[in-house]
């Protein structure tokens, strides 16, 4: 199984935790890739993954923190660049569901960050975080809409010693780190352990390749 598909596994796992933790990932989710959409006289919260696994975990705590409100999940078909299936949890929600999701305003949030960020994090990269696999290099990135929050988790992982960069892309912020270091803290803090000892081991395999590579080629040098 590759790296990206155990670290998905480990993070879309709803496992036991606080119902304020809880609450934080799944603000998360949706405050990261959900959008507000207009319907006539209703509003609603769409969010779009690739991963049903997600969609369905974000189901599971939709039910758990507002039982009362409608929601559906349809599967989209997309073709060109990327084709493959997209799975839309669709929520009918109000005004005052976007205002404690932060949605109107992130005052909120800043509370949740000092609280839980740690699974507020999760939350995000859960929905918008990508990580390229390591056996090729090392890149992982959260790409956000908004700039109000790329700013906000910006400030926060760098005053939990996990320095990002920013960048402006596509229509996107872009928060993204090279450094295979900063890469495994930001998983270890996010709660990916098991993620954060395989990306450890890679990284010390790689170093030693490298550094049996460069004896071998000095070695080699000499001889000649």
């Amino acid at each position: 199984m590759e790296f990206r598909e155990i670290l998905k596994s480990e993070l879309y796992a709803l496992s036991p935790a606080p119902e304020d933790a809880l609450w934080a990932e799944f603000v998360g989710i949706l405050r990261g890739g959900g959008v507000i959409e207009k319907r006539g006289r209703e509003i609603a919260l769409s969010f779009r993954h690739r991963d049903l696994a997600l969609i369905k975990k974000c189901a599971t705590l939709t039910k758990k923190f507002y039982p009362e409100t409608p929601y559906t999940i349809t599967e989209q078909k997309k073709r060109g660049i990327n084709p493959g299936s997209i799975y839309v949890l669709d929520l009918e929600i109000g005004e005052r569901t976007l205002k404690e999701l932060g949605f109107r305003d992130t005052l909120c949030l800043c509370g949740l960050l000092e609280k839980n960020g740690s699974y507020f994090v999760k939350g995000i990269f859960e929905a918008r975080g990508y990580i390229l696999e390591p056996t090729r290099g090392y890149h992982l990135e959260i790409s956000l809409t908004s700039e109000e929050i790329a700013q906000l988790l910006l400030r926060h992982l760098e005053r939990k010693g996990i320095p990002v960069r920013i960048r402006y892309f596509r229509e996107e912020f872009r928060l993204y780190t090279k450094n295979a270091q900063h890469m495994g803290t930001l998983l270890g803090y996010i709660g990916a352990s098991q993620s954060y000892l395989l990306l450890e081991k890679i990284r010390v395999e790689k170093l030693t390749l490298d550094e049996l590579t460069g004896w071998v080629n000095c070695a080699t040098s000499n001889l000649e």
